[in-house]
């Protein structure tokens, strides 16, 4: 029998060190000043891979992430409507609206 086993981790935002934890305050310091956020990712797999496999996964990845947002905008604005215009739908949902 051929056994094989791989392991992966992804991790965002996450300080590890000191440096790391400085560096994430002043991340936050800069989103409250401008609203942006800023994305740090590492990228940890055995077997290793190569530089190119990573750079190629980071805008599929970006790019999953670009369509999901555009996929909860477009139900946020259609939950809107239909707030508006069949109100009565939503008659018996307890408490105000998000």
């Amino acid at each position: 029998m051929i056994k094989r086993s791989y392991s992966f981790n992804l991790r965002c935002n996450a300080p590890s060190g000191w440096r790391q934890k400085v560096a994430q305050f002043l991340v936050r310091l800069a989103h409250r000043i401008d609203g942006r956020h800023m994305l740090a990712v590492e990228l940890l797999s055995t077997p290793a891979i190569s530089e190119a496999a990573k750079f190629d996964v980071m805008p599929k990845g970006l790019a999953l992430m670009r369509s999901n947002l555009e996929d909860e905008t477009r139900m946020e604005c259609v939950e809107s409507v239909l707030h508006e215009e069949c109100a009565e739908l939503f008659e018996a949902e307890k408490g105000p609206r998000k």
